[in-house]
């Protein structure tokens, strides 16, 4: 992946993933999502979705994204972004709520 992409594809993409009846795009769409949770993109888009809060699919692809990015390719960010990614995360974890599904929380 050569550069971001716009949000509304990852959108798009995840939609694909769990509600399209046709097998062959739902797998097309996994390969392109998990080619992004591969990038480095996918620690500003993980961090957008879950500003935004659009639906419960996207919202959990963002969590386990940026979990998995956090496990795994920390490296990935330089010294100075990591007050930046405390802060987000302090964020969305202060807007948790009663009404936040668990299965994002636990995430």
């Amino acid at each position: 992946m050569d550069s971001s992409p716009p949000l509304e594809t990852v959108y798009q993409a995840v939609l694909a993933l769990y509600h399209n009846p046709d097998p062959s795009e739902k797998e097309k769409a996994s390969l392109w999502l998990g080619d992004l949770q591969r990038s480095v993109f996918a620690w500003k888009v993980a961090d957008e979705m879950l500003h935004h809060k659009r639906d419960l699919e996207s919202c959990y692809f963002a969590a386990q994204t940026m979990r998995t990015k956090i496990q795994l390719s920390f490296h990935e960010l330089p010294p100075e972004a990591h007050n930046s990614l405390r802060d987000s995360l302090m964020e969305h974890i202060g807007q948790v709520n009663d009404a936040t599904n668990t299965v994002i929380v636990t995430q």
